[in-house]
């Protein structure tokens, strides 16, 4: 399915494209000839679009490396776990992002693009039980989970 920016009115276009492929081990190109017409218009606020402007910015940011980590409900947050701040200190790292929206407002769709951090920690849950079992060996269960209760962990 393609979609334009611009309308084109009973116009068949074509698009063609030679794909150079080996069969048995002779390479032959192959022609391709694909027909796009125009079917409908959409409105700006239809789910469609708002679907379609979802999955090219899901595109391009897994293309820019940016890693998907939702809170909660809300989707559309990618942060970049390359250019990460540690603390090493406390052992957290700050992960810049953005959280982004496609919404109709006032009459028309608009993108809302936020500026948005995630703090990590660095340490698995692993460390966290061990530490938990070093401060109380007789109660760390009860440490453990008043510890881990409502953290997100997140594997590599």
């Amino acid at each position: 399915m393609k979609y334009e920016r611009y309308l084109i009115w009973n116009e068949m276009n074509y698009v063609g494209s030679g794909v150079e492929r080996e069969q048995y081990k002779i390479f032959v190109l192959s022609q391709y000839r694909i027909a796009i017409s125009f079917v409908r218009e959409k409105a700006s606020g239809d789910p469609d679009v708002q679907m379609l402007l979802g999955s090219i910015f899901r595109r391009l940011f897994r293309t820019l490396n940016l890693a998907n980590l939702p809170r909660g409900l809300q989707k559309g947050c990618y942060y970049d776990p390359i250019n990460k701040h540690e603390l090493k200190r406390h052992n957290l790292e700050v992960w810049p992002g953005y959280e982004i929206r496609a919404e109709e407002f006032e009459g028309g769709l608009h993108l809302l693009v936020d500026s948005s951090t995630r703090v990590m920690r660095t340490e698995t849950v692993l460390d966290v039980l061990a530490d938990c079992y070093k401060k109380s060996p007789g109660s760390y269960k009860d440490l453990a989970i008043k510890t881990l209760m409502g953290s997100s962990v997140i594997t590599r």
